[in-house]
């Protein structure tokens, strides 16, 4: 299809030479150009629109009114159909309504690519990338106006025993269990939560303090330790647990925020190694 649409595109440029040497190649051109392109154009959008690909339905009426009135203007130029007074508007109108359409489905388009660069598609939430944004955003917000930021750094516990146990599919379910439980603790602005790698996750939590951050860590932690059921709805025996590491500073101008990224690692490495199934916060190592 793409090859098609191509060599209509190629034919467009032939037809700009053709135009000054008329001829019958010019007519079987011009029956290409305006009448088979854009009824083969039009059929593929609303293809593609009743396939459910987005933006395909904004395409297809975009590409309908202004195909549609070429075909009009086509016939009536050739003598098939009469031109009545009033149809002149009909080009202007077009000329308004087909840029319109395409314009959102680009806009919706862009925005949609946009989110997705940021988004693991897995679990649905932000990927590093958008960890990495957001956490300067939020360093620098805190940094202003003198604020707390927290991060909790948290890794599902012998996760690759659980895949070799119950297959990668029940692990990427969990993944996702688990996933819907940090979207809970993140719904205020600046808050995010993050598929760090593998089965690690992190979350941005500005104007928390260290112990509303243990707070949030070990209600996490207990919802996980709560998981006794499969995405069939049965019962089962697939205890999970998590580790979480904390950390918190008041941003200073002479820091970085990597440094509470490696605090937090160190506070989950704590973790792990302490008995696994508990948090960890970076203010308690200090001390």
């Amino acid at each position: 299809m793409d090859k098609i649409m191509a060599g209509f595109q190629y034919l467009s440029l032939l037809f700009v030479a053709l135009v000054f040497l008329p001829g019958p190649i010019l007519t079987v051109v011009s029956l290409v150009l305006f009448v088979i392109n854009p009824v083969f154009s039009i059929c593929l959008a609303f293809y593609f629109w009743h396939k459910g690909i987005a933006n395909s339905g904004y395409f297809a009426m975009g590409w309908f009114t202004a195909h549609a009135v070429s075909v009009y203007d086509f016939s009536r130029i050739n003598g098939i159909i009469s031109y009545p007074f009033y149809n002149e508007w009909l080009i202007p109108i077009s000329l308004f309504f087909t840029p319109a359409f395409l314009s959102i489905a680009l806009i919706i388009q862009n925005v949609a690519y946009h989110v997705m660069a940021g988004t693991n598609p897995l679990t649905g939430l932000a990927n590093r990338r958008k960890f990495d944004e957001t956490l300067n955003t939020e360093w620098n917000r805190c940094l202003r106006y003198k604020r707390p930021l927290s991060l909790i750094l948290a890794d599902v516990d012998r996760f690759k025993k659980y895949n070799d146990a119950f297959g990668h599919r029940a692990g990427d379910v969990l993944l996702c269990r688990i996933a819907d439980v940090l979207k809970n603790y993140t719904r205020r602005p600046g808050e995010l939560a993050v598929r760090y790698g593998g089965e690690e996750f992190i979350l941005i939590l500005p104007n928390i303090d260290a112990v509303h951050a243990f707070h949030v860590a070990e209600a996490i932690r207990e919802s996980v330790a709560t998981f006794t059921q499969d995405e069939g709805g049965q019962q089962t025996d697939r205890h999970v647990t998590i580790s979480l590491g904390v950390s918190t500073t008041t941003p200073q101008k002479e820091e970085k925020p990597d440094k509470l990224v490696l605090e937090a690692d160190r506070a989950l490495y704590e973790a792990k190694h302490s008995g696994r199934n508990r948090t960890v916060s970076s203010s308690a190592l200090k001390t």
